[in-house]
Protein backbone atom coordinates (compact mmCIF):
# COMPACT_ATOMS: atom_id res chain seq x y z
CA UNK A 1 0.00 0.00 0.00
CA UNK A 2 0.97 3.41 -1.00
CA UNK A 3 0.29 6.23 1.74
CA UNK A 4 0.01 9.55 -0.11
CA UNK A 5 -0.27 12.74 1.55
CA UNK A 6 -1.38 16.15 0.12
CA UNK A 7 -0.75 19.52 1.20
CA UNK A 8 -2.43 22.53 0.87
CA UNK A 9 -4.13 23.50 -2.10
CA UNK A 10 -3.66 20.06 -3.72
CA UNK A 11 -6.41 18.55 -1.19
CA UNK A 12 -8.96 20.78 -3.37
CA UNK A 13 -8.34 18.22 -6.32
CA UNK A 14 -9.40 15.13 -4.07
CA UNK A 15 -11.29 16.90 -1.28
CA UNK A 16 -8.93 14.27 0.77
CA UNK A 17 -5.21 14.98 2.62
CA UNK A 18 -4.98 11.09 3.04
CA UNK A 19 -4.95 8.65 0.03
CA UNK A 20 -4.11 5.19 0.29
CA UNK A 21 -3.50 3.25 -2.75
CA UNK A 22 -3.06 -0.35 -3.60
CA UNK A 23 -0.55 -1.15 -5.86
CA UNK A 24 0.65 -4.61 -7.19
CA UNK A 25 3.91 -3.41 -9.33
CA UNK A 26 5.98 -0.09 -9.64
CA UNK A 27 4.88 3.20 -11.13
CA UNK A 28 5.60 6.68 -12.53
CA UNK A 29 4.38 8.73 -9.78
CA UNK A 30 2.64 10.95 -13.02
CA UNK A 31 0.45 7.76 -12.84
CA UNK A 32 -0.69 8.13 -10.03
CA UNK A 33 -1.15 12.04 -10.11
CA UNK A 34 -3.35 11.25 -13.66
CA UNK A 35 -5.55 8.93 -12.06
CA UNK A 36 -6.22 11.63 -8.84
CA UNK A 37 -6.76 14.18 -11.30
CA UNK A 38 -4.04 16.22 -10.48
CA UNK A 39 -2.73 18.02 -12.93
CA UNK A 40 1.13 17.76 -13.03
CA UNK A 41 2.15 21.44 -13.00
CA UNK A 42 0.32 22.00 -10.05
CA UNK A 43 2.77 19.95 -7.80
CA UNK A 44 5.90 21.96 -6.95
CA UNK A 45 7.89 19.47 -4.82
CA UNK A 46 7.50 15.84 -3.83
CA UNK A 47 8.97 13.69 -0.86
CA UNK A 48 9.38 10.62 -1.26
CA UNK A 49 9.94 8.04 2.27
CA UNK A 50 11.44 11.68 3.66
CA UNK A 51 13.52 12.43 1.09
CA UNK A 52 13.15 14.96 -1.73
CA UNK A 53 12.30 12.99 -5.39
CA UNK A 54 12.00 14.51 -8.79
CA UNK A 55 8.13 14.41 -10.14
CA UNK A 56 9.25 11.56 -11.91
CA UNK A 57 10.27 9.17 -9.89
CA UNK A 58 8.85 5.48 -9.36
CA UNK A 59 6.78 4.70 -6.56
CA UNK A 60 7.02 1.45 -4.87
CA UNK A 61 4.55 -0.63 -2.59
CA UNK A 62 4.71 0.55 1.43
CA UNK A 63 6.21 3.98 -0.27
CA UNK A 64 4.71 7.41 1.48
CA UNK A 65 4.73 10.19 -0.97
CA UNK A 66 3.93 14.43 0.48
CA UNK A 67 2.94 16.29 -2.11
CA UNK A 68 3.02 20.13 -2.23
CA UNK A 69 2.27 22.85 -4.78
CA UNK A 70 3.77 25.06 -6.79
CA UNK A 71 4.64 28.01 -3.95
CA UNK A 72 4.67 31.38 -5.65
CA UNK A 73 4.89 34.96 -4.00
CA UNK A 74 7.85 37.45 -3.26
Amino acid sequence: MVNIRLNLTLVDFIKNKDIKLNIQQQIPLMDILNQLGIPENQVGFVIKNGKWAPKNCIVYDNDTIELFPQLSGG
